[in-house]
Order: structure tokens, then sequence, then C-alpha cells
């Protein structure tokens, strides 16, 4: 067994606490105060290393900050579009301050194998282009800076001089899984030199936008869980790096399990007594016919409804008015029942597992009021919403 004197013991505290120290002056700078963290800064610093690296992107995060900041000022926007190589960013240098480096063009540029979904390579596709991106804006400045000073002061008011170290905005997608891979894509992607990263609510291995379905979108929680676990990672490498977190509710009509009561409200259930929606389309697959087809009929006589729809569709004013007064945000579909028959007298025929999809997914709901209730959740740990 390894013996440790009581002067190295003492050492090592007074790192670990000046540490922390560090870490709690770090989230009251005006970049970070507005950052509601679930953790303490001695979880931070317990997590990191003995010594921590500066992180490349930092300039470039507080870069953009400052231009975020600037347009709220103004109520202006920041207007840029996706690229993926480093010739055409040199270029848009010209005319634009940032870059977006989207996902689904990556996918597209790098990928020998693009298929439906819009989010099928691998997790660290996204970081490798933003890192050749990087790469080269530093290039051009370093090219820049040496061509200028090659010439005499009063020679330089003529010469170019565009900023060419424009801040990188990068897709992290879905977070591509478990919450392991999230931490390693948002590592990676702030070393390689990303000013900013969005995250969404989507489901892996589901973004199918040209299927003529909408989208699929995950429980809150692992939403939450997605946007914890990148600014936990952000804040143990020490990086000024943003994070946008994106809702896609608006265009969803999936969501992939109800375990968060909080979904439960836009939660679709059959009214009607009718089969499951996956034993038609398969009756329908067997027997040589159209699956979409099949699922259009099955739709429009399943009575497809809300909880709250169903209820609403089957009480007067004044028993809904009740039901509505034991129910808010975050009650579950077995407390919604039971004030449902506590106001009616009666169940609410009501079944949201017979139209789930062949995936095993259940029909959601798209509200604007799903969209803000996400939003404002995740938004004492993110930077913009």
């Amino acid at each position: 067994m390894q013996y440790q004197s009581n002067d190295f013991l003492e050492a090592e505290q007074k790192s670990f606490d000046d540490s922390v120290r560090a870490i709690e002056e770090w989230w009251k700078t005006p970049r970070q105060q507005h950052i509601k963290r679930p953790y303490s800064a001695k979880t931070i610093a317990a997590l990191r290393g003995s010594e921590t690296l500066p992180c490349v992107s930092s300039a470039a995060a507080l870069k953009l900050w400052d231009m975020l900041r600037e347009h709220r000022a103004k109520g202006t926007a920041e207007l840029t579009f996706g690229a993926t190589d480093p010739v055409a960013v040199s270029q848009m240098a010209k005319h634009m301050r940032t870059v977006y480096v989207s996902g689904g063009l990556s996918g597209f540029s790098e990928n020998s194998y693009p298929g439906m979904d819009h989010a099928d390579y691998p997790w660290d596709t996204v970081p490798k282009v933003v890192d050749k991106i990087f790469r080269s804006e530093v290039w051009h400045d370093q090219r820049q800076r040496q061509f200028r000073m090659s010439h005499k002061l009063e020679d330089r008011t003529s010469l170019e001089n565009w900023d060419y170290l424009m801040p990188i905005i990068a897709d992290g997608d879905m977070g591509f899984g478990s919450l392991t891979t999230t931490l390693k894509s948002t590592k990676a992607l702030a070393e390689f030199g990303a000013a900013g990263i969005h995250i969404d609510d989507l489901a892996i291995g589901l973004k199918k936008f040209t299927v003529g379905q909408g989208r699929t979108v995950v429980p809150t929680s692992e939403y939450a869980d997605r946007v914890k676990a990148i600014r936990l990672q952000l804040d143990i490498m020490g990086a000024e790096t943003l994070l946008f977190a994106r809702c896609d509710t608006d265009h969803a009509e999936f969501i992939t399990s109800v375990v968060d009561p909080r979904d439960h409200e836009y939660v679709l259930g059959a009214t009607k007594d009718v089969k499951p929606l996956q034993q038609v389309m398969n009756e329908a697959i067997a027997s040589g016919n159209s699956a979409l087809e099949a699922r259009t009929r099955w739709i429009a006589s399943a009575g497809l409804k809300s909880f709250d729809e169903a209820v609403q569709a089957v009480c007067n004013n004044d028993q809904f008015n009740k039901y509505q007064a034991q129910v808010s945000y975050g009650t579950s579909l077995s407390q919604r029942r039971a004030a449902a028959r506590a106001a009616t007298g009666a169940d609410v025929a009501f079944d949201w597992e017979l139209p789930r999809s062949q995936n095993g997914q259940y029909m959601f709901r798209q509200t604007v009021k799903t969209i803000v209730e996400r939003a404002l959740l995740v938004a004492p740990l993110s930077d913009l919403s």
C-alpha cells in the first residue's frame, strides 16, 4: 500500500480547495452567472484532473456570446448558413460572422452511405468537420497576418483584413444515444473549436423527416438529462462553449416513452373500440395492401384524442371545469383518470397503447404549450432555448 505523508495530503486538499474557489469565481462571471446548476463546484472540481488545460473554443465562445448580447440589445439576429467545406468557409468570412455545421449536411458530405435518417452517421462526424473548419480558420488567420506584416504600415490600409476566426455553432443532434456518448461528443466539439453546441429532444434513429410522418421526441426527463450532461461536461473542461437547447416538439407526432408524467397531457389515445394500429398495418402488409392507407383509415376510425380532450367530449362544462381544477402540469394519466372519474362519475374510454407505431412509439400532440414547457425546464442550464 502506497504511503502518503501529511504534507502531501495537505497540499492535495489545498489544491482541491483552490480549484473549488476558482470554479465558484468563474461561475460568477458575466458569461456564466445566469446558469443555474444542479450540482456544486466541489462536484466539478472532483471530476477534473489535477491540471485543467485551456479549451481552444473558449475565445470563440466569448466572441459569440458578445455577438448574441449585441443582437439581443438591438433586437436583431445573426444570419449564417451550414457549411462543411473549409474552402466555402474561407469565403463566408467575407460576408458572414459565424459558421453553422449542420449534422444532416455533414452526414451527406462525410458519409459514403447516407440514409433516410438525417442523423445516420457516427457520433464523431460533426466534431471532425468542426475540427477541419476550425483548423482552416486558424490557418487563414495566420496566413493573412503573415502577409500583412510583410508590408509596411502605410501600405496595409489597402490590404484585405478579414476576420477568419468566425465562431462555429455545431449541431449536437440528439446526443447519439447514451449520456456517455453525449459527454464524449460534447468534449470533442469543445476541444475541436465549437463556440456553440445545440442539442435537441429528438429520438436517436428516428430522424426520418422525409417519410410523410412527424418527428419522434424523447420524454421530457431524457431531454433534460441530455442538457445536464452537456453542461456538466463543459464545466469539467472549464469551457465557455455556449449551449443551445432546441425543442422539436412543434413537428412531433410520436414520443418514445410515457415514463415522464409531464408528457402525459399530450399523448394521444384511441377512444373507440378498435384493433391495435400495429395489428392493422401488419394485416395490410400481409395481404399486399398499402400499410400507409391502412394507417390513415385506422386514424380516422379510432377517435384519437388526448385524455383531456376525451374527458371534455363526454362531460358538461361544469364537470370539465371540476376536472381541470384537479389536474396541472405533470399530472400523470392515472391521476387524470381518477380526477375524471370523480368529476363525471364514470370511467373515460382512452387507450394510448392502441395507437402505438410499429416501432413502439406513442402518438403525441404537438402544441406550442409543450415547446414552452420544455424550453422553460432546460433554460436555467442553457444559454439559449
